[in-house]
């Protein structure tokens, strides 16, 4: 029985170190452990994210623009 027991405790060992050794490499657990830390992690977390974004949307803004400008010169109409 024991060594029925300790063959099945390998198995899911090997199954689910895989997994384990993903998650301890993962961004998302250095954040999890620094926000138990500081709870304030999480909000200049948030507010980088939302300055990239905010950069991001403005340059996709831009380039609207410019498709639209080269479309209206193509075709001399308004395209949207």
């Amino acid at each position: 029985m024991q060594l029925f027991v300790w063959e099945i405790t390998r198995k899911i060992t090997r199954k689910i170190t895989p997994t384990l050794d993903e998650l301890r490499a993962s961004p998302e657990l250095e954040i999890f452990k620094s926000s138990e830390e500081d709870e304030s992690v999480i909000g200049e977390i948030f507010a980088v994210q939302r300055k990239e974004l905010e950069e991001e949307t403005a340059g996709l803004k831009g380039e609207a623009e410019r498709v639209a400008e080269e479309a209206r010169e193509l075709t001399g109409e308004v395209p949207f």
